[in-house]
């Protein structure tokens, strides 16, 4: 009986620490220039770098273990109500750009968001030629699955649903289902009404 009420106050006070941590990142990022965030959850081994200050959070975003968040000057980073980063998931907001992560979307664990690709037509030396930019908008209610790869310039409709490990490279239509590499439209999903 000991055991398992010390299990239960242990589980607690992780719980409870875990929100704590994330009250205090979520101030030093609002003291860096963040906008918005009331109701956030981070976890504390996230990585946030460069441009905080570009960066729109609504309420009650999660923000798992492990994620890397990159902000570059001049782009602009928008999580919209109840977005769910999960684990070691990279967003990339480039220069120029603007990335929109929608309402109540998830994005799967270990997945790419970059707005952002290596000019090939200009030099021989890829280091050197530059960027290829173009902005990234994910509908609400969408579904990322886990391990997928979304490149610039890609529109996700609303209601969307990209399978695990799916290379998005072109827009998908809203209530969509997709898989592949790169990602193809296979059906659409029904929407019951009642």
């Amino acid at each position: 009986m000991t055991r398992k009420v010390l299990t239960l106050f242990s589980l607690g006070i992780e719980r409870n620490w875990a929100y704590v941590r994330s009250f205090f990142i979520l101030l030093s990022l609002k003291c860096r220039g963040m906008k918005g965030g009331r109701g956030l959850f981070i976890h504390s081994s996230c990585v946030f770098r460069d441009w905080i200050c570009n960066i729109e959070m609504g309420r009650g975003v999660n923000i798992h273990r492990g994620a890397n968040i990159i902000v570059s000057r001049n782009s602009k980073l928008i999580f919209k109500n109840r977005s769910w980063i999960s684990y070691n998931a990279v967003i990339i907001a480039s220069a120029g750009t603007t990335t929109i992560i929608g309402e109540n979307t998830m994005i799967g664990g270990n997945c790419n968001i970059i707005s952002a690709d290596h000019n090939i037509r200009n030099k021989l030396s890829l280091r050197d030629s530059g960027a290829v930019v173009g902005s990234i908008t994910i509908g609400d209610n969408c579904w990322i699955g886990a391990n997928c790869v979304i490149t610039k310039g890609v529109t996700i409709g609303d209601g969307a649903i990209i399978g695990a490990g799916s290379v998005v490279t072109k827009d998908i239509p809203s209530l969509a289902i997709a898989v592949g590499c790169p990602a193809k439209v296979i059906k659409y999903r029904f929407i019951d009404n009642d």
